[in-house]
């Protein structure tokens, strides 16, 4: 079915909705287009704005449109003081960001995000990736524990803490955060790797070995990320 004159949407609303569908078609230009029509009628069409964000961020990968829908969408969210849909707009801002390299960027919409909505681990464990990039270990290693303690079982902020205390020669402590992921998950080979090669570093030879022979159990073999610890 084509957009006719005849059927050509007259308000904001409207063109709003025809974009959404254009958007499950997979007409992702038709779709920015509509919503862009929507913006022009009603500058306030914040869901226009947020839905183009969307778009250019995942479809089309216009990032430095979508930081700019973003930003119009947290601004109108803000004055229509909607905080769910100013905190989705941030956390989507700070993922472009970050895509971008601008780890500095993407840490203050994450910190924007969490000040609104404090108890999603996920907004923690993405800041402290960012965090990590910059080499903020110690504000890294405070994200990664507050998402241990709001989701306990989160093997992927251990591993981050085991492998910055790696980085920092604190093997005590790393061998503490692969400990932590053995007895959530006996079978993980990496975790087992990498404490075998902490307890290597603390001259613990016999220990280690032992756990090199349960990663190979539980198949793990040393990627180049692994090996460059084993030196």
């Amino acid at each position: 079915m084509n957009d006719s004159t005849e059927t050509e949407p007259r308000d904001a609303y409207s063109y709003y909705n025809r974009g959404l569908m254009k958007y499950g078609r997979g007409d992702f230009l038709g779709s920015i287009a509509d919503n862009i029509k929507a913006i022009e009628l009603d500058p306030n069409a914040r869901n226009a704005y947020y839905a183009n964000g969307y778009t250019r961020h995942y479809k089309v990968k216009d990032f430095g449109g979508a930081i700019s829908d973003y930003s119009y969408a947290i601004e109108l969210a803000h004055i229509d003081t909607d905080v769910q849909s100013e905190a989705e707009a941030y956390y989507e801002r700070g993922n472009v960001r970050y895509i971008l390299e601008d780890f500095i960027g993407a840490i203050f919409d994450y910190t924007k995000v969490i000040e609104l909505a404090p108890y999603d681990s996920n907004l923690y464990l993405s800041r402290a990736h960012a965090k990590k990039k910059i080499l903020d270990f110690p504000g890294a290693i405070a994200d990664f524990t507050k998402v241990t303690e709001l989701y306990p079982k989160d093997e992927e902020a251990y591993k981050y803490m085991g492998l910055i205390k790696m980085e920092l020669h604190d093997y005590d402590g790393a061998i503490i955060e692969f400990t932590r992921i053995i007895k959530i998950d006996s079978t993980n080979g990496r975790a087992y790797y990498y404490r075998g090669i902490c307890k290597m570093k603390l001259i613990q030879n016999v220990s280690a070995r032992l756990d090199f022979v349960k990663a190979k159990e539980f198949g793990y073999e040393a990627d180049e990320e692994a090996k460059k610890y084993n030196q």
